[in-house]
C-alpha cells in the first residue's frame, strides 16, 4: 500500500521523461509480477496440502485444541486455584485492553503537538506495527478460553463436519449442504491443514479471530483514505475493543457471518478507494463485483450490503467521469460479479449438481427468508432484538452518546440552513409525540417503534434537503458520508429481513456502526470529541469485560471428544463413511468419519412440504450411490431440536425406512442413539468372532 493511500493525498507521479521514473516504474512492474507469481504458487501449495490431508477426530494428535489445552493448564498450575488463575488472567487482559487505546490517544496527542516527545520515543510509540500487534495480542488472550470450549452452536459443528467432507470431495454442492451458508463460509475451515493441523473448533475460532482482526485493519485503511492517520487510529478503537470482549456464543463461535463481514470490509475499502481516486476506477470496480459474488457464495444475507457499496462507487464514477464512464464502470462491476457465477455454473453443470445448487442454496433459502410479517408490527420485536445482547446494546449506547456529543458541537450555533432547522424541529416534534404516547399507553416498545418510524422518515428527508443546499458534487468526503448512511441502513435491513433473532446476524452491524463513529471523528477532529470517543469506548469495553466469568477455568476438560467416537471407529473401516439421522454432528467429529450424504441435519425434511420431496429424494439417492458403513438414528436427547421420535423418525419416509431395513442390521443402542451396521460389515464382524 503506497503512501498516498496512507495520507489520503495523491502522490505526485514522476515525469514521463525522467529516466528515474522509468526505472522506478519498471521495478514496480517486476515486483507486481513476482507478487502474483508468489500468490499463484502459494495457492497451488495450499491446494496440494489440502488434497493430501486426512482429517482426524476431535482432540486427536495434530489438532489445535490439545496444544492450547496444555498451555492453559500450565498457566492454571502457576496459581493455587482456578479462581486465582482466572483473577490473574482477567487482570492481564484488562491491562491489554487499555494498551491500543493508550497508543492511539498518545499518537493523536503527539501529532497534534499536545505532548511533544523525543523523536525516537515518538516514532516507537507511534508505530503502526506496535498498535496492531497490541490489538492482535489483546484479541487472542481475551478470547483464549473460548477456544477450548466444545460446540457452541449446532451450525458451528455442521460447518466443521462439512469441511472434513470437502477433503474427500471438494465439490461443495455435491458434498455438503449448509443451509444459508455457502461454500466460501466452509472452505476457510480447511486452511489449518496447510500447516498439518486437523480442523477443530479451536482452529475454526482462530480463523474467526483472524477475520475480525483483518476487519479492524481494513477499517483503519478505509478511514485513512479520507482522514489523517491519527484519526484513523482512534476510529478503529470501538471495533477493536468490542471484538476482544465478545461474550455471547453467537459472537465467539465461528459463525456464518465472520467471512461475509470480512468480504464487506474489503468491499467498503475498495469503494472508498474509488471515492479517493475515481480516475483509477477500473480495477476497484471489478474487484467490488468479484467480492459481491463472493458474498453471494458465503451468505446471501450480505448481498444487499454489497449492492449499496457498489452502487455508491459506480454513481461517484458517473458523477466524476460522465455517462460513458458510468456505463463502463457498471459493466466492469457486472463482469466482476459474473466471474464466480460462471465458474460455479460450469462446475455444477460439469458435475451434474446444478439442480442441487439451485434447490438447496437458492430455493430453500428463499423459503427460509420468506417469513410473513408486516414492517410496522415487526419493528417493535426487531428493536427488542437489537437490545437483547449486551455487545450490541452497549455499542449502540456508545454511538448514541457520541452522536449527541457530535450534534451538540455542530448545532450549538444558530442554524443557518433549512436542513438543520428541519432536523431540530423534527427532533422536538418526535420527543413531544413520544412523550404523549408514552403517557397515554405506557408501552415502551410501542414508543420505541414509533420513534424508529419517525427516524426512518426524517433521515431521508434531511438528506434530500441537505443535498439540495449543498450538493456533494465531486467532493469525496461528502460522498463518503452518504456511503456510510446507506451502508448502515443496508446492514440494518439485512439483519431485519432475516426475521430471526439469532445473535450472530448482528455481526453485520459492528463495522457500519464503527464507520459511523469514524465519520463523526472525521468531521470533528478536536481534542474534546476525540477524548469523549476514547472514554466512551473504554467504558463500553470495561463494562462488558466486567461481566466475564470463570466457567472455562473451572470446567475445562482434557478432551471434548464424545465417547461414541471410539465405538464408531471400532465398527467401521478407516475409509468408511457414516450417516446420522437427526441434527447432531457429534458422531462425525468424534469418530473422524465423514458424512455419506450432503445432509448433516434433517431440518429441511420437515419444514416446507413443497421442498420436502426434493430433500427426501436426494437423501435416498445419496444413500444408494454411497451406502454408509453405519447409519445412526440420533433423534432424541442428543439431537438439537429433534428430540421426539414420533415426529422426526426416519421410518415415516417409507423409501428410506425400506432401504435401512434391507441393507442394515440394528447393532446397538448406546449414548442415546440407535446404531445400524451395513449387512456386509455385520456379517464380516460375526464371522470374525
Amino acid at each position: 500500500m503506497d503512501r498516498a493511500l496512507e495520507s489520503g493525498v495523491d502522490e505526485p507521479q514522476p515525469s514521463t521523461g525522467s529516466s528515474i521514473g522509468v526505472r522506478a516504474g519498471h521495478r514496480r512492474s517486476i515486483q507486481k509480477k513476482i507478487a502474483w507469481l508468489v500468490c499463484i504458487l502459494a495457492v497451488g501449495f495450499c491446494a496440494w496440502r489440502m488434497a493430501l490431508f486426512i482429517p482426524q477426530p476431535l482432540d486427536a494428535p495434530g489438532s489445535l485444541r490439545p496444544v492450547l489445552y496444555r498451555l492453559f493448564t500450565r498457566f492454571i498450575r502457576l496459581y493455587d486455584s482456578p479462581e486465582q488463575a482466572f483473577s490473574a488472567w482477567y487482570t492481564f487482559c484488562s491491562i491489554a485492553l487499555l494498551i491500543p487505546a493508550a497508543l492511539a490517544a498518545l499518537n493523536y496527542a503527539v501529532r497534534r503537538s499536545e505532548y511533544p516527545l523525543r523523536e525516537r520515543v515518538a516514532a516507537w510509540l507511534g508505530s503502526r506495527t506496535l498498535l496492531f500487534a497490541s490489538i492482535a495480542v489483546c484479541l487472542f488472550i481475551c478470547r483464549f478460553p473460548a477456544l477450548l470450549e466444545p460446540e457452541l452452536n449446532p451450525d458451528e459443528g455442521q460447518f466443521l463436519a462439512s469441511a472434513d467432507k470437502l477433503f474427500y470431495d471438494a465439490d461443495f454442492f455435491r458434498a455438503a449442504d449448509c443451509g444459508t451458508s455457502g461454500p466460501l463460509n466452509i472452505y476457510p475451515l480447511m486452511l489449518p491443514s496447510v500447516f498439518g493441523i486437523s480442523p477443530d473448533f479451536a482452529s475454526s475460532r482462530v480463523i474467526a479471530l483472524g477475520a475480525l482482526f483483518l476487519c479492524i485493519y481494513l477499517l483503519y485503511r478505509t478511514v485513512l483514505l479520507i482522514a489523517p492517520d491519527d484519526i484513523a487510529r482512534i476510529a478503529i478503537l470501538p471495533a477493536a475493543g468490542m471484538f476482544a470482549v465478545f461474550k455471547n456464543v453467537g459472537f465467539v463461535e465461528y459463525s456464518s457471518e465472520d467471512i461475509p463481514v470480512l468480504l464487506v470490509s474489503l468491499a467498503l475499502y475498495t469503494a472508498v478507494r474509488v471515492l479517493r481516486r475515481p480516475a483509477n476506477y477500473r480495477v476497484p470496480i471489478f474487484v467490488i463485483g468479484v467480492l459481491s459474488s463472493a458474498a453471494f457464495f458465503a451468505k446471501l444475507q450480505a448481498v444487499p450490503i454489497m449492492a449499496v457499496l457498489a452502487g455508491i462507487a459506480i454513481a461517484y464514477v458517473y458523477v466524476t467521469g460522465g455517462a460513458r464512464t458510468g456505463w463502463w464502470s457498471a459493466l466492469l462491476f457486472a463482469a466482476g460479479a459474473a466471474t464466480l457465477q460462471i465458474i460455479n455454473a460450469a462446475l455444477c453443470l460439469t458435475t451434474g449438481v446444478w439442480r442441487n445448487f439451485w434447490m438447496s442454496y437458492i430455493v430453500t433459502n428463499l423459503h427460509y427468508a420468506d417469513v410473513e410479517t408486516r414492517f410496522v408490527t415487526g419493528l417493535s420485536p426487531f428493536l427488542s432484538y437489537l437490545g437483547a445482547f449486551d455487545e450490541v446494546r452497549l455499542l449502540l449506547f456508545t454511538l448514541l452518546g457520541l452522536a449527541a456529543a457530535y450534534a451538540f458541537q455542530r448545532l450549538r450555533r444558530k442554524p443557518a440552513t433549512a436542513s438543520i432547522a428541519f432536523l431540530e424541529t423534527a427532533g422536538v416534534s418526535a420527543v413531544a409525540i413520544s412523550l404523549a404516547v408514552f403517557l397515554y399507553v405506557s408501552n415502551v416498545p410501542a414508543v420505541a417503534a414509533y420513534l424508529a418510524l419517525i427516524a426512518i422518515a426524517v433521515v431521508p428527508m434531511y438528506l434530500l434537503l441537505r443535498w439540495r443546499e449543498r450538493p456533494p458534487g465531486k467532493d469525496p468526503a461528502q460522498w463518503f458520508g452518504l456511503l456510510i448512511v446507506l451502508f448502515l441502513a443496508a446492514s440494518v435491513f439485512s439483519v431485519y429481513e432475516a426475521h430471526r433473532p439469532f445473535p450472530h446476524y448482528l455481526l453485520f452491524l459492528f463495522i457500519p456502526i464503527s464507520m459511523t463513529i469514524a465519520w463523526m471523528l472525521m468531521r470533528e477532529t478536536n481534542i474534546a470529541f476525540v477524548a469523549v470517543t476514547v472514554v466512551l469506548t473504554l467504558v463500553c469495553q470495561a463494562y462488558l469485560w466486567g461481566t466475564e466469568d470463570d466457567h472455562v477455568f473451572k470446567n475445562v476438560t482434557a478432551t471434548i471428544r464424545a465417547p461414541e467416537g471410539d465405538f464408531i471407529r471400532s465398527m467401521t473401516t478407516p475409509e468408511g463413511r457414516i450417516e446420522v439421522w437427526g441434527w447432531t454432528v457429534v458422531p462425525y467429529l468424534a469418530s473422524g468419519r465423514v458424512p455419506a450424504t450432503r445432509d448433516t441435519n434433517m431440518a429441511n425434511f420437515f419444514r416446507w412440504p413443497e421442498i420436502t420431496k426434493y430433500y427426501r429424494g436426494r437423501f435416498l439417492r445419496d444413500l444408494k450411490s454411497d451406502p454408509p458403513e453405519m447409519f445412526i438414528d440420533a433423534v432424541g436427547p442428543a439431537s438439537f431440536g429433534m428430540v421426539d421420535p414420533r415426529l422426526f423418525n426416519f421410518a415415516q419416509f417409507h423409501e428410506i425406512e425400506a432401504f435401512i431395513s434391507t441393507y442394515y442390521v440394528h447393532s446397538a443402542d448406546l449414548y442415546g442413539e440407535r446404531y445400524f451396521l451395513r449387512r456386509d460389515l455385520a456379517a464380516r464382524s460375526h464371522a470374525a468372532h
